[in-house]
């Protein structure tokens, strides 16, 4: 490949991702602020971000805190509804809250004897529940995909990584192009 190529290969390397990345905050910015009522440029998103704060605080309150719950409780019966809900509900969680699965990063072995390995995080260290105990529940994330796999197996397979789980999960998603260092 000749010098040119490689330098325009090397700039869409950069103008890409910079590119989609404004145009996606550039979208959302536009959306918040033509949903309110009156047109100033950048007001939405100081209006949202005053909206989850305020929430914030009402959901740790002890007037409003019921009626969060109450408001979960009625989630939670509608059919439909319940398992979008859920899993909304659950997957911020363990991005934003108190529960942190994604914590532990580790190799899986995914067959005994052998040399191969999986990156993953462990999300459950005790399966007695389903009747599995010893055994641990692993999330192995898809390269370039906000999707994985959850793999139940003994925990004599798993070994636990000595890195950054931030750094774990940037490899695990960049398919190795980025993230925990690796020696060459």
């Amino acid at each position: 490949m000749n010098r040119f190529a490689r330098t325009i290969l090397k700039g869409l390397a950069v103008f890409i991702p910079s590119a989609l990345t404004i145009w996606i905050l550039w979208s959302a910015f536009l959306l918040l602020d033509r949903i309110l009522p009156f047109h100033t440029p950048g007001i939405g998103v100081l209006v949202l971000l005053g909206i989850v704060f305020v929430l914030g605080l009402l959901a740790d309150s002890w007037l409003a805190g019921p009626l969060f719950r109450r408001f979960e409780r009625l989630m939670e019966r509608l059919p439909v509804v319940r398992l979008l809900y859920r899993s909304l509900r659950e997957m911020t969680e363990a991005l934003l809250g108190e529960r942190r699965p994604f914590q532990h990063p580790v190799l899986v072995r995914p067959w005994t004897g052998s040399e191969a390995r999986l990156l993953g995080f462990v999300t459950r260290t005790n399966l007695s529940e389903i009747g599995k105990p010893g055994w641990v529940s692993v999330y192995v994330p898809n390269a370039y995909a906000v999707a994985g796999q959850t793999f139940i197996l003994p925990s004599d397979l798993v070994e636990p990584l000595d890195v950054e789980s931030s750094q774990a999960m940037t490899f695990a998603m960049s398919a190795g192009v980025t993230g925990a260092k690796v020696e060459r």
